[in-house]
């Protein structure tokens, strides 16, 4: 029986005399099976007949033919006011009957026929979305603009993605009717309010936020988070003497990595680069397009390449993921991940940055907010410094950035994959971060640093002191591209 369906009731078809059945509502049955009365042959649940009788016409037969004195026929019609099918119902969701010039119409009145010009208004229950048309009009042929009406389709999120070296835990109310179900191609899909809650092994540290929600637009509430080795942490302090300069002592910044070029036989440093884990590590795209012969060091203090510690370690083999859209007219896309073989071992020396999430980015990158960054300078002289540098630097405003390169006569913009930073006023014997140097962020809470940004361009050369602004890469709005090329 349909769902809309109050009771079934027989009736009789017309000259058949055969009985089939009618679904109803509220009205009486003389009256629904009259709708019958003048068919030849009839079928359960329709409106109409199938066929009529001789000479008679029409969804009722009530259309009859003139016979003429030269055998041509006419069709007469019986005059009757046109309706349509009610088909005021739709699972998980509600209909408002609307009539011409009329305006509303109470649905209690339900007729089982509706009259042309009506006009039907679907929408859906929350948790559910409209497929189809969300509105039929009852037109003059006795038919609804549309062949089908819509229906209410529940919205779900999509499945997740295993997290390694973590498990998952997935909750849902168990008073909801809407369950976990499996799609066509064998995926679990989950219904809203759905909520995975992400835990990372012994040793691992989760990298973003620990509960997603399947939310009403029928995505996640944000990006699946990784379980990454422990990041963010450093065991070298510099003594009071040194750390409000831009000196910095073995490390004091152990996630910072030197990328070295082999040109002619000849080893010179090219750029910076920030460990994410034993294998990966993230730079500029404009540092790595080029196909050279990369050299990585990590745990390097002095560049000194033929003369290195023990703690420092070198890495030759690599792959370079340039993302898809980096544009290097406009620096826009700049980032770029290196991965590595085989991976370095962790130590005092040599430690990997923490991602980060989006409230760490909300609070890091208001305006004023101070970043640290670490890298191999060039000085007022423009000669590259021998041993890792550091310095500290606010965040600039939009505007005031902005403001800053139009002065300059740079038609650069600043999309939303790059901020600003920089100092008003110089630091003696500083000039300017070489780049991929990456800039992070301290929580005291958390007794961790947190990567936000990489230098991408920007900085005073020749070397000024006043407004020495840099723009960087915004890591964050990049962070689901390095994880799925990190997990992939």
């Amino acid at each position: 029986m349909p769902v809309s369906c109050f009771k079934c009731i027989s009736c009789r078809c017309g000259s058949s005399n055969k009985n089939y059945t009618h679904c109803i509502e509220n009205e009486m049955k003389e009256y629904m099976c009259s709708t019958w009365a003048k068919c030849q042959t009839c079928k359960d649940n329709t409106t109409h007949c199938i066929t009529c009788p001789p000479k008679q016409f029409g969804p009722l037969c009530t259309e009859g033919m003139l016979e003429h004195m030269r055998g041509k026929r006419q069709i007469f019609t019986v005059q009757r006011p046109m309706h349509c099918k009610n088909e005021a119902c739709i699972h998980n969701g509600r209909v408002l009957v609307l009539r011409t010039l009329t305006g509303p119409l109470l649905l209690e009145e339900d007729d089982f026929e509706l009259p042309v010009g009506t006009r039907l208004h679907y929408s859906c229950d929350e948790g559910y979305v409209l497929k189809g048309v969300a509105d039929l009009i009852c037109e003059d042929t006795g038919f609804w603009s549309e062949e089908e009406p819509p229906t209410c389709v529940e919205v779900r999120c999509e499945k997740f993605g295993p997290v390694s070296n973590g498990r998952v835990v997935v909750y849902f109310s168990s008073t909801d009717s809407r369950r976990i179900t499996i799609n066509e191609k064998g995926d679990l899909i989950y219904p809203i309010g759905t909520r995975l809650h992400y835990s990372c092994d012994q040793g691992y540290m989760l990298i973003g936020n620990k509960s997603l929600i399947c939310e009403s637009s029928g995505r996640w509430s944000d990006i699946e988070p990784v379980c990454s080795n422990e990041c963010g942490r450093k065991s070298i302090y510099p003594n009071s003497s040194v750390i409000l300069g831009t000196k910095t002592i073995p490390g004091e910044w152990p996630w910072t990595v030197a990328i070295v070029v082999n040109e002619k036989d000849r080893i010179r440093f090219y750029c910076s680069g920030v460990l994410l884990n034993r294998n990966t590590i993230l730079t500029v795209a404009h540092c790595v397009e080029r196909k050279s012969d990369y050299i990585l060091y990590f745990g390097l203090f002095h560049l000194n390449f033929e003369d290195k510690d023990e703690y420092v370690e070198e890495r030759t083999r690599s792959r370079i993921i340039i993302h898809p859209n980096f544009s290097r007219k406009a620096f826009d896309n700049d980032i770029a991940l290196v991965i590595f073989t085989p991976p370095v071992r962790f130590s005092e020396r040599i430690q990997p940055i923490c991602l980060p999430t989006p409230s760490s980015t909300e609070k890091n990158l208001a305006a004023e907010v101070k970043g640290f960054v670490s890298g191999w300078e060039l000085t007022e002289h423009n000669s590259l410094s021998q041993a890792l540098s550091m310095i500290r630097i606010p965040v600039l405003s939009h505007q005031t950035c902005t403001k800053h390169f139009r002065k300059k006569g740079l038609t650069e913009s600043i999309t939303p994959g790059m901020f600003c930073a920089g100092l008003a006023e110089g630091i003696e014997g500083f000039c300017s971060m070489t780049s991929g140097s990456p800039v992070v962020f301290y929580n005291g809470e958390t007794d961790r640093y947190t990567l936000e940004g990489l230098v991408s361009w920007g900085g005073s050369r020749p070397c000024q002191k006043k407004e020495n602004y840099y723009v960087f890469t915004k890591v964050a709005t990049f962070k689901q591209w390095i994880i799925d090329k990190w997990q992939g």
